[in-house]
């Protein structure tokens, strides 16, 4: 959205295919450009610049500036005090998901929306601090409903529930659109166990440092990660749903990853002083004014909302300040803090009242709301997105197929009995199935690497019933599979008709047979129908709600 008007000017360049990896430094101390490499030739090249701003995201540009070492900064560039690569933080993130009757068997209905998610519960325990035990909070993003099937499908069916055939295929329709999940996203408070820093022997094919992560939750963190679990478990519960999987109430192990929320910021973060900081308010660095930071790395907190905006905020008043900078033919100087602090104009209660009045011009129809005497015209109403492409040829995966011809053919075998052809829907091998079991499996990523064993391993003991046996022994051996009692064939056996489902219901003719009628461009959403709202409704004075 930025770069074509950017273009226009005349006064961009764009290079692509170049890897930044140290700022360059003039006799002075000043920024005077960067050094790349061409990741298609692998020949370093360097551009020149008045002033150079990195916007890398908060590990790129840590790393950048780590890399870039001099007589002046041995352990780094602005990293004097050691600041550069500290207080690394991310999102608290979980999820937890219910099953919910009183959603069963609904009327067909489009609720794809706007976005996954489509209700969103701001904090509020704010006042609760002290008997909750954690500063800050975390708000709640709530998606479900008869959305376009995906891999995980198979989790609406109960634990216990081994079905196939018809019996699986009237569960599957009967329980779709009953699952909703509940997000929590919540405020990390910095701390000193969570950086990053150059790996003392790792290198990139370019023989370029990489960057070593250090994480550790700390005790705000976890603390807010189980009063999430115990949270969604009992509005759950209240709405008379059931967990779907294993629940760890241990905020220590329900806890996501560090960087699992992609999330990050901090490493580079602004502040009052060189000490404790390595740029000033306008992303500009102390130790060389001539060089800008205008990405996430700036941030000294971690809000529980997404930072995407707060970024781009921030990157909007550095390039201003840097703009006027420019103007004045010094992109050096620093820009002067205002004599006299900001005092608010207004009290809150009047505040509120202005909120109050734009609310009730909107909800009046008002051609535009005023404020500030500024008017903002209403958006026009978006044509629809249309429906997603048809990728056709499909890519073909890099790795190599794994899966037998035997293999396959138990597959294909295995498949066609758990989803037969019924009436106008196929049979799981008619739309592929097989096929894409042997891709998921072939897969080198650490699920696929974790089902391969357990669906090679169940494939290759039914290969001579289902394979080479006759009908009676094929249908006996597939028989049995259900009501198996080790555990191994039980594992596989839930396994690959989890994959099945996935691999059957996101195809189109799966979308129609499950009911799936969304993905179609629409101007606007009109939420559920009156039907819908009026079972809902009925079902929820059942509950007592």
């Amino acid at each position: 959205m930025l770069i074509p008007p950017a273009l226009a000017t005349k006064n961009l360049t764009v290079v692509t295919n170049a890897l930044v990896y140290q700022v360059d430094l003039d006799a002075a101390g000043k920024a005077k450009g960067v050094t790349y490499v061409d990741r298609r030739t692998g020949e370093h090249r360097s551009a020149v610049a008045r002033a150079v701003v990195l916007a890398a995201g908060s590990g790129e540009t840590a790393r950048i500036l780590l890399n870039s070492k001099s007589a002046k900064f041995p352990d780094g560039l602005c990293n004097t005090h050691g600041m550069v690569g500290r207080y690394l933080m991310d999102s608290v993130g979980l999820n937890v998901t219910g099953q919910f009757p009183a959603l069963e068997g609904l009327p067909p209905t489009n609720d794809d929306g706007m976005s996954v998610s489509h209700a969103y519960v701001p904090w509020w325990g704010y006042d609760k601090h002290a008997e909750l035990g954690f500063p800050r909070g975390y708000h709640v993003e709530i998606g479900g409903g008869r959305q376009m099937p995906s891999m995980s499908l198979g989790r609406v069916l109960p634990e216990d529930e081994v079905s196939v055939g018809e019996d699986l295929r009237a569960t599957l329709r009967r329980r779709y659109g009953s699952v909703i999940s509940f997000n929590g996203r919540g405020e990390m408070i910095p701390n000193d166990d969570c950086y990053c820093e150059l790996d003392p022997t790792v290198k990139d094919r370019w023989g370029i440092p990489v960057l070593r992560f250090h994480w550790k939750w700390g005790e705000a963190e976890t603390k807010q990660a189980a009063h999430m679990v115990t949270t969604f478990l009992e509005v759950i519960d209240r709405l008379g749903g059931k967990p779907l999987g294993a629940i760890e109430r241990d905020g220590r192990k329900a806890i996501s990853k560090g960087g699992e929320m992609i999330h990050e910021v901090g490493t580079v973060r602004m502040g009052a002083s060189e000490a404790d900081s390595v740029v000033n308010q306008y992303g500009q660095a102390w130790a060389v004014p001539n060089l800008f930071v205008t990405d996430g790395a700036v941030l000294v907190s971690s809000p529980d909302k997404n930072p995407t905006l707060s970024i781009l905020a921030l990157a909007w008043r550095s390039s201003d300040n840097l703009v006027n900078l420019a103007k004045r033919g010094n992109c050096e100087r620093r820009a002067r803090p205002p004599e006299q602090p900001y005092v608010r104009k207004i009290d809150r209660r009047t505040a509120l009242i202005w909120v109050g009045a734009v609310g009730a011009a909107a909800a009046a129809g008002a051609a535009g709301v005023v404020i500030y005497r500024e008017a903002i015209a209403p958006e026009p109403e978006p044509p629809g997105y249309g429906t997603d492409p048809k990728l056709n040829p499909p890519l073909k995966a890099a790795w190599r197929r794994l899966l037998t011809d035997d293999e396959l053919q138990a597959a294909a075998v295995l498949s066609d009995y758990i989803l037969p052809a019924s009436g106008a829907a196929p049979a799981a091998s008619t739309l592929g199935v097989p096929d894409f079991i042997d891709e998921w499996v072939s897969a080198p990523y650490p699920d696929q690497i974790e089902d391969r064993p357990v669906i090679r391993d169940g494939l290759k003991a039914l290969i001579p019933d289902l394979v080479r046996g006759d009908a009676a022994k094929r249908a006996a051996a597939l028989a049995a599979l259900p009501t198996a009692r080790d555990a191994a064939t039980q594992a596989f056996f839930r396994r690959f008709r989890a994959l099945t489902i996935g691999a059957y219901y996101t195809t189109e003719a799966g979308f129609k047979d499950i009911g799936y009628i969304g993905n179609e461009a629409r101007a606007s959403d009109p939420g559920p129908s009156a039907e819908v709202k009026a079972v809902v409704e009925e079902r929820l004075r059942a509950l007592g709600l």
